[in-house]
């Protein structure tokens, strides 16, 4: 039986590709933490700064379980980032789809506008997207669902909302440093 040399060196020609694309991002990464704390820092200050003056109480308390995102934070850097990303679009995605969100329209318009350019510069970082965390988008499939389902006062979800974003961002602020912290700029 003799070694079959044009699968062994598709294989390494594959694992030469990928070793290659990573080096590169690596390189073209235009974000750093001092960067990254600066913005998070901003957004988690404007998502502060739009409490409605109302308790945003629940009878299902926190939806989104600390514990499960915690773990990873023991993750692989990359899929750390791309978990990160994913949050950032869902938060997006889950305030531009809502009409409407009863928050100062300006302070809303600049947080949107930093979720976006996190986003982009974090994706600036990794090499090729990574698969979208199931839970995650459920646990945001579960907050559309309470802006749908409520018949009430919009502005207690609203509120709810608010504290749960700005507990999830509040976890996020130091989960990528081990990736930045292997950078060199």
């Amino acid at each position: 039986m003799g070694i079959n040399y044009n699968y062994y060196t598709a294989t390494l020609e594959r694992c030469f590709v990928i070793n290659v694309m990573t080096v590169s991002s690596v390189f073209s990464c235009r974000w750093n933490y001092r960067k990254f704390r600066h913005y998070h820092g901003n957004c988690l200050t404007l998502l502060r700064e739009m409490d409605t003056g109302t308790s945003g109480d629940s009878e299902n308390g926190n939806i989104f379980d600390a514990d499960w995102f915690a773990h990873h934070t023991n993750s692989q850097p990359v899929k750390q980032v791309w978990l990160f990303i994913q949050t950032l679009e869902e938060i997006s995605s889950l305030l531009t789809e809502a009409d409407p969100v009863p928050w100062n329209k300006e302070q809303l318009n600049n947080f949107l506008s930093m979720l976006d350019y996190e986003t982009e510069e974090l994706h600036s970082c990794v090499p090729v997207r990574g698969r979208k965390n199931k839970r995650l988008s459920l646990y945001f499939k579960q907050l559309r669902g309470l802006i749908h389902n409520n018949t009430g006062d919009q502005t207690n979800v609203w509120e709810q909302i608010r504290k749960e974003l700005l507990d999830l961002l509040s976890l996020l602020e130091s989960f990528p440093a081990d990736y930045f912290a292997n950078k060199t700029y």
